[in-house]
């Protein structure tokens, strides 16, 4: 499913005429794709919240991208735009890489029954994440 692209088109377009950064749009972003996560494991119990959860996850993805080009254009002095949001995209990936080798780790595990304990403990890191973003980021 690949609703994300949709979101990414939607925020990119709006966010150059609101008066925000784009903190408020990761904040929303974090909330919508960590809740649904940490309930995942309760969804296949039925199949239509199982997608509905599946697809505000996908589409939630969609607006970090746009929000924290954004936030760089605010933050990052003119001259270190180019090094700050290649350090922004490589920790995206740096990040994918650690969280699918602790994907295989938990789901070998017995911690919370094995499988489920990924979308448990990314949900959870997800929840805390948002709680720091929001004391700690400002728009500018």
């Amino acid at each position: 499913m690949f609703v994300w692209h949709l979101s990414q088109i939607v925020f990119r377009m709006w966010l150059p005429y609101t008066m925000t950064a784009g903190e408020r749009i990761v904040v929303l972003d974090k909330q919508w794709g960590s809740v649904p996560l940490a309930k995942w494991r309760i969804a296949p119990v039925i199949i239509i919240v199982f997608m509905l959860l599946l697809l505000l996850f996908f589409y939630s993805q969609g607006v970090t991208y746009p929000a924290m080009h954004s936030m760089l254009a605010h933050w990052t002095p003119k001259f270190e735009r180019s090094t700050a949001t290649a350090l922004v995209h490589a920790g995206a990936h740096v990040g994918a890489m650690v969280a699918l080798t602790c994907s295989g780790i938990l789901s070998d595990s017995d911690f919370l029954e094995g499988w489920p304990s990924v979308f448990y403990v990314f949900g959870f890191i997800g929840c805390i994440w948002f709680v720091f973003w929001v004391f700690l980021v400002y728009d500018s």
